[in-house]
């Protein structure tokens, strides 16, 4: 999602919809796949690789470049430093940040971990699990929650294994449907006070609530 001098955001990341050659890339690249070779070739200069999918901070971009109205949406694109993301959200007048409460999280926070990541929040489980829609290595765009066992985790897997039968098939043993806490749940979060309407109320519902919201819109 990033763009070739690595500041902001990519051609991949202001596209309306599913960048072809994401698809055209999964297709001939999910068995065996590895984001190894794409992150070496990064880190060396070689920016080729940028067309082929999405990091933290690309997904939470393009999601938010395809959410916004075209009458207010920035044109340069929404990337940012995973760290400093619920920060920079914060300076552009979308809303307030705040250190990380799992108590407090509700669907549509943005959370900025300590440790180099950024994720969505999909909601706060009955057992005080989260719910997330993030991107992350070798495993791209998914569902998950936080903690081994939780009824987040248990949710997100079953998401996935029935609406993304495929991708579950391929990244379901890279364990990425558990995200391990206190370390997702370290940093800051961003809450939105400005922008977006909720008129279906997704802020006041639970995790179960609001992933049984999306299933019904498939």
């Amino acid at each position: 999602g990033w763009n070739a001098s690595d500041d902001g955001a990519g051609e991949t990341a202001t596209y309306l919809g599913v960048y072809p050659n994401w698809k055209t890339f999964y297709d001939a690249n999910k068995e065996g796949y590895s984001y190894e070779p794409g992150m070496r070739a990064w880190y060396q200069g070689d920016r080729s690789w940028r067309f082929l999918g999405l990091d933290c901070s690309g997904f939470i971009g393009w999601a938010l470049y395809n959410s916004f109205d075209a009458s207010v949406r920035l044109t340069s694109g929404y990337v940012w430093g995973s760290t400093s993301y619920a920060d920079h959200m914060a300076w552009l007048g979308y809303g307030t940040t705040a250190e990380i409460d799992a108590s407090q999280l509700k669907a549509g926070d943005i959370v900025s971990m300590t440790e180099k990541h950024v994720y969505l929040v999909l909601g706060r489980c009955s057992d005080g699990s989260i719910l997330m829609l993030q991107s992350v290595p070798n495993g791209g765009v998914v569902v998950s929650g936080s903690g081994f066992g939780t009824k987040a985790t248990r949710l997100a897997g079953a998401f996935m294994r029935n609406h993304c039968p495929d991708w579950w098939y391929y990244f379901s043993q890279t364990g990425l449907y558990s995200s391990p806490v206190p370390r997702y749940l370290t940093g800051k979060y961003f809450t939105w006070t400005n922008r977006f309407s909720d008129s279906a109320g997704l802020r006041n519902l639970s995790g179960e609530e609001v992933l049984a919201y999306l299933e019904s819109q498939l």
